[in-house]
């Protein structure tokens, strides 16, 4: 190996297997920071309230059971957008290039009415995804002003017999869990 690749050819290969090597680990040390980073603060509020921590949970589950619904619903736009844009665009090519030109002179009012249909279709499915998209930011705050209003109103429940403390804990607890928040969003996206 040593001996058929130039000096060049072998640093060029090094320089770029340490920078992948420096990347990765990077990406591993960040990912361990959030770990340790969550793990702190849950800890923190089992300390508080055991069963706000599971409340909390379940109702911040459903923040994201709802975004995954509205990126899934995105995502199937996405490809049927896709598909119609490629047989509309194939369909004009091949019309407007003559592939078609026998057919046509023979039905042309059936082509134009096919490629209206296609571009209405195609428009149809844009706005659905667009609506679909302005959708998922007002959604979501809602679902997380809701689950708020829960775990507010949970513990309340749950710490009714510290009626004295209940604010400085609930706010503590709020404080800490919204703290939390980011950096689990972080986590998700390394």
């Amino acid at each position: 190996f040593y001996n058929q690749t130039g000096v060049g050819d072998i640093l060029n290969r090094m320089n770029a297997e340490v920078g992948r090597t420096t990347a990765a680990l990077q990406s591993i040390l960040k990912m361990v920071g959030f770990v340790i980073t969550i793990t702190i603060f849950v800890y923190f509020l089992i300390g508080m309230s055991p069963r706000l921590t599971v409340a909390a949970a379940g109702l911040l589950s459903l923040v994201v059971i709802v975004n995954q619904v509205f990126i899934r619903r995105s995502k199937g736009f996405g490809k049927l957008l896709s598909q119609m844009s490629r047989e509309y665009s194939t369909r004009l090519t091949e019309t407007l290039t003559g592939v078609r030109l026998i057919i046509e002179a023979v039905s042309e009012e059936r082509e134009y009415g096919i490629l209206t249909q296609l571009i209405r279709k195609r428009e149809k499915l844009d706005f659905q995804s667009q609506a679909n998209s302005a959708a998922i930011a007002p959604i979501s705050e809602m679902v997380g002003i809701l689950c708020l209003l829960g775990i507010v109103f949970l513990g309340r429940l749950f710490l009714k017999g510290q009626m004295q403390d209940i604010s400085a804990i609930l706010l503590t607890y709020l404080v800490v869990l919204f703290k939390l928040l980011p950096v689990v969003s972080q986590l998700n996206g390394a």
